[in-house]
């Protein structure tokens, strides 16, 4: 019978001496390598596929998907919101004002 792992990803942050965040590697697996890391990809890894799904229905039923497409697209912009303070990166409107 196995065990089953505690293992979670480990994440490599690098700075500048002025706190500024340079790069990020991540270590998947016990024994696997330290790669680089982009955590901007993760939001769109997690939404991609759900997205362009409900891009297609829209497009075949456009009244009957409306309300859960508006629905995705809140969730996947509260994730980038997330992730942004997370990461420190301030709000910027899509008009280009705070």
């Amino acid at each position: 019978m196995s065990k089953a792992s505690s293992w979670s990803p480990k994440i490599n942050r690098v700075y500048t001496p002025d706190g500024l965040l340079v790069a990020q590697k991540i270590k998947r697996t016990p024994d696997g390598e330290w790669e680089d890391y982009c955590p901007q990809d993760d939001v769109g890894d997690r939404f991609a596929h759900r997205l362009a799904i409900m891009l297609e229905c829209a497009l075949l039923d456009p009244t009957g998907t409306w309300n859960a497409g508006h629905q995705l697209l809140d969730e996947y912009r509260q994730a980038l919101a997330e992730r942004d303070r997370e990461l420190g990166i301030g709000y910027v409107s899509a008009m280009g004002v705070d």
